[in-house]
């Protein structure tokens, strides 16, 4: 049996009003994540201007340079951005043309939108 002094015993056997164990928070999967990307996409775009930024700068500038932090995060990134193109905050280019977000396929660039400066994250 666990000492009442100890911090993990205090945590685990926490008791909530009628004697039930406090349950964990739940959390959406990726919901920090996105935000990470998104404002990680936008300081990138202001940056760059009318420039265009390749989506894997973005990934490497929240996962790291290493290819296990940043190649995870190429997925949650392309539908982060494709939300953004719903939304006007930026442009999808594909081969240098504006690109449907719906249907895109492919390697593709980001750039500021007709919505960029009323972004909000």
């Amino acid at each position: 049996m666990a000492k009442p002094s100890d911090p993990k015993a205090a945590s685990n056997d926490a008791d909530v009003a009628g004697g039930a164990p406090e349950k964990p928070v739940q959390r959406r999967r990726g919901v920090g994540v996105h935000l990470g990307l998104e404002e990680a996409a936008r300081a990138l775009l202001r940056e760059a201007g009318e420039g265009l930024v390749d989506p894997a700068v973005i990934a490497r500038t929240v996962g790291g340079e290493r290819p296990e932090g940043w190649g995870p995060l190429m997925q949650p990134l392309r539908l982060a951005l494709v939300k953004l193109a719903h939304d006007g905050s930026v442009i999808i280019y594909r081969k240098g043309t504006p690109a449907d977000p719906d249907t895109f396929r492919g390697l593709y660039k980001v750039g500021r939108g007709p919505k960029f400066d009323v972004w909000e994250i």
